[in-house]
């Protein structure tokens, strides 16, 4: 459905963050973050959150229940709809970053793929946060074109009550189509405590965020750039399918997305994934063991990676 222009008001720009990861992506090694749960008394869903990755950090909220039907209207994998613990599923995959879910997918799949990630990098706002997982919701911005304020108001409720359906966690997944995307700013304040509050846990965007550091501090915010104007951001289309970072995401996909990039997790293929990171885990850990021993060499490594191609499921 096409929807008019629609504008938030983000408030005003805040100082940046001194903590803001503006560097190209690259692997964090070793440790997995603690799982916190998160309880919300007037909404219909259990979402379940990573806290940061920080050590010693083991606060509890509150959140309500997913629905475990991962069933997806016009799914290209509409027989292979989940029944499952969906929630905890979820929890267990935001313990692991983004390259490892994709290598776990290569194991799940059976071989290596080159589509379905983001291509290009992006400002991290919150960098100690561990990685977030849900269903997408797509919608498309701009920014350059002066609004009709009615039309505004009317448009924005229509994009919150599509965020707040459905089954959560939710990932905004935001597209801006400006010919210059990054104009004004989305994201900010107010719209990173409104989203938290309808239970999306993140976005990923092409376009800017804003106010760093008085955005909602559990809300991932991964953007192109920043922007200190909101200038006339407004909601073109809710609910089709976007392009950011050279991925291309639709409504409900599942997202898993961190500092390094997001990547799609195909349904048929998300029960599968513990087994495969467990595996690769197993694997992994010859060939890194033997290289912390004292003397490693070409032969101590092709022991190894004999030894870890022996490895099985």
């Amino acid at each position: 459905m096409r929807a008019k222009p629609l504008t938030v008001d983000m408030g005003l720009p805040r100082a940046v963050n001194p903590q803001l990861d503006l560097s190209a992506h690259g692997r964090v090694p070793g440790g997995n973050s603690a799982v916190r749960t998160i309880n919300h008394n007037n909404t219909t869903a259990d979402v379940i959150l990573l806290r940061g990755r920080q050590k010693g950090r083991r606060e509890r909220a509150t959140r309500p229940a997913v629905c475990n039907k991962l069933a997806r209207p016009n799914s290209p994998f509409p027989e292979n709809s989940i029944q499952m613990d969906t929630p905890s599923l979820f929890a267990h995959l935001r313990q692991f970053d983004t390259p490892t879910i994709a290598n776990a997918l290569e194991i799940a799949l059976g071989k290596r793929f080159a589509s379905g990630f983001t291509r290009q990098s992006y400002l991290c706002a919150f960098p100690k946060l561990p990685a977030i997982v849900g269903f997408a919701r797509t919608a498309t911005i701009r920014c350059s074109t002066p609004y009709d304020p009615a039309v505004r108001r009317k448009n924005q409720i229509a994009y919150y009550e599509y965020v707040a359906q459905g089954d959560r966690p939710t990932i905004a997944v935001i597209q801006d189509i400006d010919s210059q995307p990054g104009l004004g700013a989305f994201w900010g304040e107010v719209n990173t405590h409104v989203h938290w509050g309808l239970g999306c846990v993140g976005m990923l965007t092409n376009g800017s965020m804003r106010d760093l550091d008085a955005m909602q501090p559990q809300f991932q915010c991964f953007a192109a750039t920043l922007s200190p104007s909101h200038a006339w951001v407004q909601v073109v289309e809710i609910g089709k399918p976007v392009e950011v970072f050279g991925l291309t995401v639709a409504d409900v996909d599942i997202v898993h997305a961190d500092r390094h990039g997001a990547i799609i997790v195909p349904r048929d293929m998300l029960d599968k994934l513990p087994a495969a990171i467990d595996l690769m885990a197993r694997r992994e850990k010859v060939i890194l063991d033997a290289s912390r021993k004292p003397g490693f060499g070409i032969p101590a490594l092709l022991e190894a990676f004999t030894a870890s191609d022996q490895i099985k499921p």
